[in-house]
């Protein structure tokens, strides 16, 4: 009977913040029209009442068809070293016909970076085409996959790679210029189109595909796949400057990201240059992530995630995406609290809020994460959001605040749930959560986004910037 009525309770008050939610932009506190203004009561909860908080290293994820990768290397003070690479699979048109007598001229991959104007590009900001310092120079080389990719492929698993197929090539990523290339049968004319990558692959391997056409070997798209698994692009490192992340456009809506064969027929007199594309559209893609954090010069970091020491999470903790950290978040302190009050607890309005360390808020080249997402802290790739989430984004909240240099989320029902020992279920998974298990604070875009945030612990050197929980609440008795 009394499991019963504190569901009816938490019941009650999630269809009161329901209420709030369609008939105000701006949204007041739960019951705050039923309980005059001086009873509302509010607490802070932070280190010295009991909410705990550290990073971990996050887990692999399957990337399987993701329409936007980062590629490339960039060191980062803090979160030390990544490296991430493509897996690409292409598709070729029925039937290919090079003609009697093709002779290669050259065989191109073709990465196009994310952007809004094909001929322009755009300028720089969160969602442009990199990540990192484009005065940087890194390398890239691409390799044959001598296996097929599959949906068991994980973020942080080796690619099983085949023979080289281009050199290592050094570039300076251009992902706001566009590219002039040439007119295809019209010899001597340019256009320029949007901006990418050229890779540059062997004459051998362009043959090779020039032969098995001719013999009849990759005549279906089905077939040409089987010949070619896909092709790997592996980071090679930087040469200059700390590095970038270029972001290359993998949607339905890239042109490309690609590889183009360039031929002539030997029997024309007056040879023209022909070409033929393998587009990547709807083509099977994979992402590879590696994280070296044990180059970080951040000891607090290093100790977290290399050592393993949560309680390093007073200090400090942090955000990466692309597979590389998380943090999980305790509100343990909360039980000790409500035990000591007589009566029933509504909470009117729960906030936390999390600050970006003031020192990496404005960090030339490292952009914080635009959007965190909250997810219940249990084992396996669980990304299932507290009932909060569904109230909508004006309402949850998890959005940077670049002039406060803050993340709020709204966890009225959330907090609620926890004081009442509630458990919840995913109807799809039918995996069980425990309210006072916590929460896991990541990126919200965790495959795509490559960008990372420096966050305040429970206590920090700023004690004004703390991560907190603010509740304001009545007692009903």
């Amino acid at each position: 009977m009394k499991s019963f009525a504190k569901t009816l309770f938490g019941f009650f008050l999630l269809i009161i913040a329901l209420l709030n939610y369609s008939c105000k932009k701006e949204f007041s506190n739960v019951g705050e029209n039923l309980q005059p203004s001086e009873e509302f009561l509010k607490v802070v909860f932070e280190s010295s009442n009991g909410l705990v908080a550290y990073a971990k290293k996050d887990s692999a994820t399957k990337t399987a068809n993701i329409t936007q990768v980062a590629i490339g290397s960039l060191k980062d003070p803090v979160f030390g070293l990544t490296s991430n690479g493509l897996l690409q699979q292409f598709n070729s048109k029925s039937k290919i016909n090079f003609g009697d007598s093709p002779i290669l001229d050259s065989i191109v991959l073709t990465l196009q970076y994310k952007y809004a104007n094909a001929v322009t590009g755009e300028a720089r900001d969160k969602t442009a085409g990199y990540y990192g310092d484009t005065t940087s120079t890194i390398g890239f080389q691409a390799f044959r996959l001598a296996e097929k990719l599959n949906d068991t492929i994980l973020s942080n698993v080796d690619p099983v790679k085949a023979e080289a197929l281009s050199e290592i090539i050094y570039l300076k990523p251009k992902p706001n210029d566009s590219v002039s290339i040439a007119n295809i049968g019209k010899p001597g004319e340019s256009y320029r189109v949007a901006p990418h990558i050229r890779i540059r692959l062997n004459d051998n391997f362009g043959n090779e595909i020039i032969n098995a056409a001719k013999d009849g070997l990759i005549d279906e798209n089905s077939e040409f796949q089987k010949w070619l698994k896909g092709i790997y692009i592996e980071s090679k490192g930087i040469q200059g400057g700390v590095g970038v992340l270029p972001i290359i456009n993998l949607g339905s809506n890239n042109t490309y990201t690609r590889l183009e064969l360039f031929y002539h027929d030997s029997d024309d007199s007056s040879p023209t240059m022909k070409n033929y594309i393998f587009d990547s559209k709807d083509a099977d893609r994979r992402a590879f992530y590696s994280h070296d954090y044990t180059v970080s010069t951040d000891q607090t970091f290093v100790d977290q995630i290399v050592g393993g020491n949560k309680e390093e999470g007073v200090k400090k903790i942090y955000i990466q995406g692309n597979s590389g950290v998380r943090s999980i978040i305790n509100f343990d302190g909360l039980a000790d609290w409500s035990d000591k009050i007589e009566g029933k607890l509504a909470i009117n309005k729960a906030e936390l809020i999390i600050p970006v360390d003031f020192a990496e808020a404005d960090k030339d080249k490292f952009d914080p994460v635009n959007k965190l997402t909250l997810i219940y802290n249990i084992k396996g790739n669980n990304l299932t959001p507290p009932r909060d989430a569904f109230l909508g984004g004006d309402y949850y909240g998890g959005t940077y605040d670049s002039d406060t240099k803050e993340y709020r989320f709204r966890l009225n029902h959330y907090i609620q749930g926890w004081l009442n020992d509630k458990t919840d279920v995913n109807k799809d998974t039918g995996v069980e959560f425990r309210y006072r298990d916590g929460l896991a604070i990541l990126s919200s875009d965790l495959t795509k986004d490559p960008s990372r945030s420096v966050i305040n612990g429970i206590n920090s050197i700023d004690p004004d910037r703390n991560l907190r929980l603010e509740i304001t609440y009545t007692i009903i008795k």
